[in-house]
């Protein structure tokens, strides 16, 4: 499904140019191993960054020199152009699905200033709870708002999934300005990363974040370099509870969760699986496949995905799985905010999966150090701040 991580995600820029200023910057959170890796950031009258994905999938980004543009213009999860006079200084955040992104809206420092309401579910952010000191007072909505509470709110943009592009019309049709953020694979996530910046008036940060991400795809590429062809069967399993039913779920093939498994080292079983919702299957699916290591989430407290597995592991009818017989089952990170989830905690999963997958590669590595470091950097505070998020998202984890 998907090669080396190094023909799977490139990120290149081209353009006219003047260096600004070389860093030296340093990845000693994977592992105590120290990489060091020199960058010289540079100012581009024009720039375009092209993401290439599975060889055929290439997006192209194009911004203009200066704070004030002429115009500012980007080409949406729908590809769509939008072209602004001036940047959106009234930015709403709606629909399913924004739990995952709205954190990625808080890497750039003038968020708080733009963003102006959202829904009541960020209350339990710790990002926001962190990064917005008005966070009571713009988690005002639940689910999709109508058109009239929207237009109240006198917003400049309303940002939201594609996959809620009806709503979207009707927010438009009464005059308000949609922008699309899809970011189920890695090319989508950079996409919205680099709009996202322009419209929040920041191209230089969420160039910086995306080097960063960058990096550490890299190293995770050169941990993976000498790995066996044959990889691991790996399943990716939601466990869905409504009510007195309990379901099982997989990914199917469109969704981002198969391509962390690949670029993690593993061969997701549920890759090919058509569909574009969660697929529920049964346990003789889950015989046939016969996973040597498993996933869980739940993108619950209750059951948490620690709670998942010991079921499954004192469920007889599970026991002739290699997963459950090798012990090789685990809860994934973040509980309601899951790390699999489009946003900017993807990248955690991938290390995070591979040293399951390989744990041989990464004998000294610390999930929290990783975290904390990451934290620190993506969102630029300091590392108790960092470290209270880590320890949030580590919750259930034992």
């Amino acid at each position: 499904m998907i090669g080396a991580l190094s023909s799977y995600i490139i990120l290149r820029e081209t353009g006219s140019y003047t260096p600004q200023a070389t860093h030296t910057e340093k990845i000693t959170s994977i592992s105590t191993e120290i990489k060091t890796y020199t960058q010289t950031l540079t100012q581009f009258s024009t720039t375009s960054i092209i993401v290439i994905v599975k060889e055929t999938k290439t997006y192209t980004y194009t911004t203009y020199s200066g704070e004030s543009p002429q115009k500012i213009t980007v080409v949406d999860a729908l590809n769509r152009t939008l072209v602004f006079d001036r940047y959106p200084e009234r930015i709403v955040f709606v629909g399913k699905g924004a739990r995952y992104m709205l954190d990625l809206f808080y890497v750039f420092k003038s968020a708080p200033k733009k963003i102006i309401a959202f829904d009541t579910m960020f209350k339990t952010s710790p990002v926001l709870q962190l990064l917005e000191p008005e966070l009571d007072k713009k988690a005002i909505f639940t689910g999709t708002p109508n058109v009239e509470t929207l237009i109240s709110l006198k917003p400049d943009l309303v940002i939201m999934k594609s996959a809620f592009k009806k709503d979207g019309d009707t927010y438009e049709s009464a005059g308000l300005r949609v922008m699309y953020v899809d970011p189920e694979t890695p090319e989508g996530f950079f996409r919205d990363l680099m709009n996202i910046g322009v419209v929040m008036g920041e191209r230089d940060r969420a160039a910086e974040v995306a080097s960063y991400i960058k990096m550490i795809l890299t190293y995770l590429h050169d941990k993976l370099a000498n790995i066996s062809e044959t990889r691991p069967r790996v399943l990716f399993l939601y466990y869905s509870v409504k009510g007195d039913t309990a379901s099982i779920k997989v990914p199917p093939s469109s969704y981002l969760q198969n391509y962390l498994i690949e670029l993690a080292g593993g061969d997701s079983v549920s890759k090919n699986i058509p569909g574009g919702q969660w697929v529920e299957i049964n346990l003789e699916q889950v015989l046939a496949w016969n996973p040597s290591i498993i996933f869980v989430v739940t993108y619950s407290t209750n059951p948490s995905p620690t709670d998942v597995i010991q079921r499954l592991i004192s469920d007889p009818s599970w026991s002739n799985i290699d997963a459950i017989k090798n012990k090789r089952i685990y809860p994934v990170p973040g509980l309601e905010y899951s790390w699999d989830m489009p946003g900017p905690k993807w990248p955690l999963f991938i290390v995070y999966a591979a040293s399951k997958i390989y744990p041989e590669l990464f004998r000294d590595f610390s999930l929290k150090q990783f975290l904390v470091d990451y934290y620190s950097r993506i969102y630029d505070i300091d590392l108790g701040s960092a470290e209270k998020i880590a320890l949030y998202d580590l919750r259930g984890m034992s």
